[in-house]
């Protein structure tokens, strides 16, 4: 069939260089919402030498937000699979001070001056029904990123050693990747605008890349994740001390199978 390769993902690719199209409300032309705590200043379009990327910055409050996500909840692994890839660096603030999430939320905005997820020596606080991909919280006893999941407000039991991705954490001024791969084997028929729920355990390939030193981590999970659990691609970080920080995107890239396509 024409076009049945070229046409097997529904992705979106955010480069920030079209028109602005970040907000803190929904209206037409706008993809991206998002939410800072008072005196922060919101994610939005910035130059940069390498080209345009969005920007989000905290004033010196203890525990101020500020975060950023797609504009739906319409992503899911229902059809087979579901990926995102971004780059993101903080780029003012001390790093032993600021805590960062990047995942899928069943969330666009949390609203709630606390992260999707938290970690405190080795404790985590899940704020959200379903998430998944990586956090790192100063507060951890290990200060290195860690993955983690929860689904339908049960998080996951993995031990926390498991988790970890030891000996790769946010270098402060300079990029780090985040790659996450959801995949369930797809059902077995699936008719055209139907999603089904048939089908294998959410399998999670998470890789997280220190572009200042090169060195990466790369988790295997099979999840409790619901396969048809509704999603948005979500970044946030969090003071935890009375310091200002800024971080930057450079890029956001999702794409999902789409219905009937292997």
């Amino acid at each position: 069939m024409p076009g049945l390769v070229s046409h097997a993902y529904k992705e979106i690719r955010e480069d920030w260089t079209g028109a602005d199209n970040i907000s803190t409300a929904v209206a037409d032309g706008i993809l991206w919402l998002n939410s800072s705590d008072g005196g922060n200043t919101a994610f939005a379009i910035v130059a940069d030498a390498q080209g345009p990327i969005v920007q989000g910055a905290t004033d010196a409050t203890d525990d101020d937000m500020v975060e950023i996500g797609y504009h739906l909840l319409a992503w899911s692994v229902q059809h087979g699979k579901l990926c995102m890839e971004t780059r993101v660096k903080v780029s003012v603030g001390a790093v032993a001070s600021v805590a960062l999430n990047v995942g899928f939320n069943d969330d666009v905005l949390d609203d709630s001056n606390t992260l999707p997820v938290e970690l405190a020596t080795v404790t985590f606080t899940s704020n959200s029904s379903t998430w998944i991909g990586v956090l790192f919280d100063p507060d951890a006893t290990n200060d290195d990123f860690h993955a983690f999941w929860v689904d339908d407000d049960s998080d996951t039991t993995t031990a926390i050693a498991d988790l970890r991705m030891t000996g790769v954490a946010p270098v402060l001024n300079q990029w780090f990747g985040v790659e996450i791969e959801l995949s369930a084997n797809p059902p077995a028929t699936v008719a055209e605008g139907e999603a089904g729920t048939a089908g294998g355990a959410v399998v999670a390939t998470i890789t997280v890349i220190q572009e200042s030193t090169g060195i990466r981590a790369t988790k295997r999970f099979t999840t409790s994740i619901d396969r048809e659990a509704l999603l948005t691609p979500h970044i946030a970080f969090e003071n935890r001390a009375g310091v200002a920080h800024t971080v930057e995107i450079d890029y956001i890239y999702v794409y999902q199978s789409r219905s009937g396509v292997a």
